[in-house]
């Protein structure tokens, strides 16, 4: 890098680091362009360079993000082959705001300050290591250039100085000194000027240290030069709150150094960490035995979110003495002195690493009796890493340093010289030869389980099987987004004798839900009959798919524990990191084997890759995924890590099926596991499974592996089953049906799951504008008021994890459906049989006075009749009568009360859609008449002709006339006629002479009590002719016309005959005899039919009433009547 930088021309750095405020992407896309420049301009020069990683995670410009573990993730452009086998990090903050000083610019992750007020140099030095920074030193042109853009036009104190050495010039960061930017005839000072200040031009002036304004330099690094297989990278770290982080990745293959992803988060504030270790962890005891696939559990600790679990064997054979263990860790310390190289390269032989720093607590528990070597270096390596840029061997973030920045000179000083760490007796750090000889500080990581991160308080084997009459200790360390506990607690366990059998398979008869199951229930259990074997406990498996995505490009090895296989099948092979994230993309994982069973899956002829690797620490192998690392099967003299880059694993690449280490830019076929995306291998200690609630309509595949002290079942079984669809049935009204406006009850079956259901209603499908509203229970009564009309309901089903759309429904409500009992008053219900349903006319009236008119009903209808007819209305009521009318007769027919009901029949015929008005009365009355009209005899006389069904206490009646619908203006035209007071019928006549022709008369009949109380009945219309124009109705004649009434804007039709030789006319009149309009007629062979559109001769409608209509020819003069209601 270094190289690359003097490479550049002084006007280039000077453009790119030029600007005082400089923003953290800025920065980064300079550091960007400077490290194209490195590998040789554009990377479109190099064939097959890997893509630039994309969707990173955090997401670029995140806000809130977690201060404690957080993994930073990204993906790749495609699945090529040249996608990179290797990943560099570069990880650094962006400036703070420090009091007493400004903020200036940024040079590859170090942040520049500019003092407010001015200090000697050696106060400018104590201030700086007080606070862990370093005065400013402008080792580069670039640095320098900055400084004089930035250094508000005064002299300012800069990090070099020979005050230890005369004329030995030193930075105070420890870099080399070798550019230089002195004035004319400088340095002159001698030993009197050991100090040096920067001219406002930039050039350099040794000086006796006296008070000047001074820069400070603040390093920013989480972490550089972090090189990872995986896509991605974990944080084992706090960082600081309320701050951003910039990050960059560098991918790269054979072929190179490929494009660079550069992105920024911002952290969240800070909060409670858990304070305190599990106050217990089970098992625990180093005598009783425990299955060879334990599940350790612990308490759970507050505030805790997840925790790490460690997992390793007790052993005796590591380097040096235990003199600590930390979360998970063992520490050790040698009594021998060995050079850096050999001290590294004895504890990596014995799966440790020199000891990696990450924070003050893990500092503390390090003893400071010797000088140790500890795994810190600055060795020149990738893209950032080299002089000056101290990094972790094992790739820990570099966020927490110790140096020991009041040694003279400090720390770290020796330059090229000296590029690797001891802790001192001091316990600070110092950089030194790594030729020299100290005793060193080793860390031994957990071999079985590393840090794995568990959300819960239990973790199984399941299907890992451990050696047997093994000693085994554990730790879980819990955590949250704020940190961890600084203390630690471990627990033991001795693996038992590896000397029975594992169970039986569960028979695939005994399951339920039965294998291929449809319309299963979303909160359904799963269960079995416990299979041979004894098993102790048992692991569910539970998915949507267990299957590869994109499965043509793969080869399926079958089911094995609950996990499907396969190995790749693309037609090319693939680097390490290349197969590891294309696994991943397609829903599954390189293969973790815990078992020679699960080995064996994979034996084939092509090499393949698996999931684990020791990139990170030498001869410490990880799996990905987190699994176990328990069962191996190396070639003998395997791994070798031959010449230090064979970092993960191959099988069958020679012969036997065994695992080889190699080097990840090797191109092999993988090794594929899928798991479950549901329950992966839930331990449960029961024949039976109940999932969290599932999906509507969506297919799962499961099984149930029992377990006992020999580990787990070898199974290959896989069972699927369908659930409901999630719609609800049998809705009530159910859809098409006809209800009764009175009827707001909704009903239908509960859907097993449901949380509730959105319930809608409405006047059209997906108008729902009357209801829409959650319902938590299977049914809903509407509070409103239901007109007469169609309406559509639909309900979707609602649960914690969806919302299912489901059927809509129609129903029609009227007042009075078919079949159906309404009540309509208190003690009065309604029933009625005839065409599909019948509503109430509002508002309601009569068309003639009651038959009595002195009667006063307790109910009153107007039922519009519905359908083809006839119908039957049935009341159930205590009144002791009801009446109907009817607008053919035009008369009034009384139906007496027969067992609590009253029976209206009511014939077809009359109106389109007939309208019944109906009454109910509460009193018996004096005279109950079947029937009463009026008609004109041949002398042109009017006959009244009534007929009695029964008379009780009647003192006569009499027949009253009038040439209006007045009756009070009518006169007695007949006197008291004697009654028969009899319960028999009767039929009374009277003829009215006193009549004369042309003139229309209005009849009413009163029936007159004994007690002077009268009820009139009427009134009947008659229009009275001349004698001479009664004519037969076989000569000629005109018809009722039909409908009748009727509406004006539907008309009504009249039919006529004429005889031979015959002319006329239809005349339509008025009540008072006015001529409306005038049709002409001639002679007819057969009846002929017209329509009166119920408009006048001027085409005006004619407003409500009763008019008359009149055929007259030289033989025939016929009135009739019309009704015309609007």
């Amino acid at each position: 890098m270094i190289i690359c930088l003097g490479g550049l021309t002084k006007t280039t750095l000077k453009v790119l680091t030029k600007e005082k405020t400089m923003k953290p992407n800025r920065i980064l896309f300079q550091l960007s362009v400077m490290l194209i420049l490195s590998i040789g301009f554009y990377s479109q020069l190099f064939a097959d360079l890997a893509n630039a990683p994309e969707s990173p995670y955090p997401a670029n410009g995140a806000t809130g993000v977690q201060l404690q573990d957080l993994r930073l993730q990204w993906s790749q452009t495609s699945a090529a082959p040249n996608q990179p086998y290797q990943y560099s990090l570069y990880m650094w903050a962006s400036p703070k705001t420090i009091p007493g000083y400004t903020y200036k610019f940024t040079w590859v992750g170090t942040h520049y300050y500019l003092s407010s007020s001015a200090e000697t140099w050696q106060n400018a030095k104590t201030i700086c290591n007080n606070n862990k920074w370093r005065i400013g030193s402008a080792h580069n042109s670039v640095i320098n250039n900055n400084m004089a853009s930035n250094d508000d036009g005064v002299s300012t104190l800069i990090g070099l100085s020979d005050w230890v050495t005369e004329s030995s010039y030193r930075w105070e960061d420890g870099r080399a000194f070798s550019y230089t930017n002195w004035a004319s005839g400088e340095p002159n000072g001698g030993t009197g000027e050991n100090y040096v200040e920067m001219f406002d031009n930039g050039t350099w002036n040794d000086c006796n240290g006296y008070a000047h304004r001074y820069w400070i330099e603040v390093d920013s690094w989480v972490s550089h030069t972090q090189t990872t297989g995986n896509n991605y990278y974990d944080l084992n770290c706090k960082l600081e709150p309320n701050t951003q982080y910039n990050w960059s990745i560098y991918t790269r293959n054979s072929n190179g150094y490929g494009p660079t992803a550069n992105w920024s988060f911002t952290t969240g504030a800070d909060g409670i960490a858990p304070s305190s270790f599990p106050a217990w962890g089970s098992p625990d005891s180093a005598v009783a035995t425990a299955p060879l696939n334990p599940t350790l559990s612990w308490a759970p600790v507050a505030n805790a979110t997840y925790y790490k679990l460690y997992v390793y064997r007790s052993r005796g054979d590591r380097l040096g003495t235990q003199y600590a263990i930390y979360n998970g860790h063992v520490y050790q310390k040698t009594t021998t002195a060995l050079n850096y190289a050999d001290s590294k390269a004895a504890v990596e032989a014995n799966g440790g690493y020199l000891v990696a720093i990450n924070d003050a607590a893990e500092q503390a528990i390090l003893p400071t009796d010797y000088n140790y070597w500890i795994g810190l270096n600055d060795v020149s390596g990738d893209v950032l890493s080299g002089e000056g840029w101290f990094i972790w061997n094992v790739g820990e973030t570099n966020a927490f340093t110790n140096w020991d920045l009041n040694y003279t000179p400090p720390e770290p000083n020796g330059q090229t010289s000296e590029n690797f760490v001891i802790q001192g007796t001091s316990g600070k750090w110092y950089d030194a030869p790594g030729t020299n000889t100290y005793r060193s500080l080793y860390e031994y990581p957990a071999d079985i389980l590393d840090g794995v991160v568990v959300n819960g308080t239990s973790f199984s084997f399941k299907d890992t099987k451990l050696p047997a009459n093994t000693l085994y200790r554990w730790t879980a360390v819990p955590y949250n987004e704020y940190g961890r506990p600084f203390a630690s607690t471990q627990w033991s366990f001795m693996t038992n004798n590896d000397g029975g059998s594992v169970p039986g398979t569960i028979a695939a008869a005994t399951i339920s839900p039965a294998n291929t199951a449809i319309n299963v229930p979303i909160n359904t259990s799963l269960s079995w009959v416990t299979p041979s074997g004894s098993p102790t406990e048992y692991y569910s498996y539970l998915g949507t798919g267990n299957s590869i995505t994109n499965a043509g490009n793969y080869t399926d090895l079958g089911i094995y524990n609950g996990h499907r296989y396969y190995k790749s099948n693309h037609g090319y092979t693939w680097h390490w990191a290349a197969a590891n994230a294309q696994v991943q993309k397609d829903g599954g994982y390189l293969a973790s084997i815990g078992s020679a069973t699960e080995d064996a899956i994979f034996n084939s002829t092509d090499a393949l890759w698996l999931g684990a690797s020791d990139r990170v620490i030498a001869n410490t192998f990880k799996y990905a995924n987190g699994d176990p690392w328990s069962y191996k099967n190396w070639i003998t003299g395997e791994p070798n890590n031959f010449a230090d880059i064979q970092y993960y694993i191959t099988k069958n690449r020679v012969s036997g099926n065994q695992w080889d280490d190699d080097n990840a830019n090797t191109l092999y076929k993988f090794a594929v596991e899928v798991a479950p995306n549901i329950a992966n291998g839930t331990r449960i200690t029961s024949a039976s499974y109940t999932p969290a609630l599932l999906r509507f309509n969506t297919t799962y595949y499961w099984s149930a592996v029992g377990s006992n002290n020999q580990g787990m079942a070898n199974d290959t079984q896989r069972w699927s089953f369908t659930t409901t669809d999630g719609k609800a049935v049998n809705p009530i009204p159910a859809s098409g049906a006809t209800i009764s406006t009175a009827n707001k009850s909704f009903d239908w079956d509960h859907v097993s799951g449901a949380n509730g259901y959105n319930f809608y209603l409405g006047t059209s499908p997906g108008n729902w504008n009357i209801v829409n509203i959650f319902c938590p229970t299977s049914n809903y009564t509407y509070a409103g008021a239901v007109l007469p009309a169609t309406y559509y309901w639909k309900l979707d089903t609602v649960t914690s994890n969806e919302t299912v759309t489901g059927n809509t429904w129609a129903f029609t409500a009227y007042d009075f459906p078919e079949n159906d009992v309404v009540v309509v008053a208190p003690d009065i219900s309604i029933a009625i049989i005839g065409g599909d349903a019948n509503n109430v006319l509002a508002p309601v009236g009569t068309p003639d006075p009651y038959p009595n008119p002195m009667a006063v009903p307790f109910y009153t209808a107007t039922l519009q009749m519905v359908g083809a007819g006839p119908w039957t209305i049935t009341y159930t009521t205590t009144a002791p009568v009801g009446i109907w009318y009817s607008y053919t007769t035009h008369s009034w027919t009384i139906v007496h009360n027969v067992g609590g009901t009253i029976v209206f029949e009511i014939p077809i015929g009359g109106k389109g859609i007939p309208e019944v008005p109906i009454a109910l009365g509460d009193q018996t009355l004096p005279v109950e008449l079947s029937s009463f009209s009026a008609t004109l005899t041949a002398q042109s006389f009017v006959k009244l002709t009534w007929v009695s069904q029964t008379e009780t206490g009647l003192s006569g009646y009499r027949v009253y006339r009038s040439l209006t619908g007045d009756v009070s203006a009518a006169i007695d035209v007949s006197g008291l006629l004697e009654p028969t007071n009899s319960s028999q019928s009767h039929t009374y006549t009277h003829i009215d002479k006193t009549v004369f022709p042309e003139t229309t008369y209005c009849y009413w009949l009163e029936a007159v009590e004994l007690n002077g109380t009268a009820t009139f009945y009427g009134p009947n219309t008659v229009y009275v002719t001349t004698p001479e124009d009664i004519v037969p109705s076989s000569i000629t004649a005109i018809s009722n016309a039909y409908p009748n009434p009727f509406k004006n804007n539907t008309g009504t039709n009249i039919t006529y005959e004429v005889k031979a030789g015959e002319t006329g006319t239809i005349t339509i009149y008025n009540i008072v005899g006015q001529v409306v309009k005038t049709f002409p007629v001639r002679e007819t062979s057969l009846p002929v039919t017209f329509t009166w559109n119920g408009h006048d001769s001027k085409g005006n409608a004619c407003g409500s009433g009763m008019y008359f209509y009149k055929l007259s020819t030289p033989s025939c003069n016929v009135t009739k009547k019309l009704v015309i209601v609007n």
